[in-house]
């Protein structure tokens, strides 16, 4: 039983100091007139650098876009109006772990213009604390960490976490 319990320690602790973040990132963002006003049904695809389409979304009623599922690398970015009167425009950046946000701003006489900055800030689907990928990845290992040294505390306190089978060493004599 000492045993299993040694085990399943040492794997909680090198399983929680290996967490890392998911190895897909977002690209998200908000495509908005010279007005500042929210810009509806806008395409937004991404290629790769051999210029092959990857993924696309479309910005909604309140000019907010998502992509999910993206590795690191370096990316075009493309914004088409769609016949919404705004010309078009290009990106290129480095998306990493953390994501991308890239924030478009659309004119009638001129390209379009991305403002990118490093994070989305995207909250994870259906988390009602509204804790981001990378904050949740955090929370998880420092749980694990503290779960697994609090039964290493325990385990050593109660003498079960000694190699030793000898028992507890005997008390001198008064």
């Amino acid at each position: 039983m000492k045993a299993a319990i040694f085990v399943v320690l040492i794997a909680a602790v090198i399983l929680s100091a290996e967490v890392q973040p998911a190895s897909c990132a977002d690209v998200s963002g908000t495509v908005t007139d010279s007005q500042g006003g929210a810009v509806a049904d806008v395409r937004i695809a991404i290629k790769n650098m051999s210029n092959n389409a990857l993924r696309e979304a479309r910005s909604k009623a309140n000019g907010h876009y998502i992509v999910s599922g993206l590795g690191p690398g370096i990316y075009t970015y493309t914004l088409d109006p769609l016949g919404t009167g705004f010309k078009g425009g290009d990106a290129v950046s480095y998306l990493g772990a953390k994501g991308l946000t890239i924030d478009w701003h659309l004119s009638a006489n001129s390209s379009a213009i991305a403002l990118a900055s490093e994070g989305t800030g995207t909250m994870l689907a259906g988390d009602p604390f509204g804790f981001t990928g990378e904050e949740y990845t955090g929370i998880v290992a420092g749980s694990s960490v503290l779960i697994a040294g609090g039964v290493a505390g325990g385990l050593a306190a109660s003498g079960e976490f000694s190699g030793s089978s000898s028992g507890p060493p005997a008390s001198p004599s008064l």
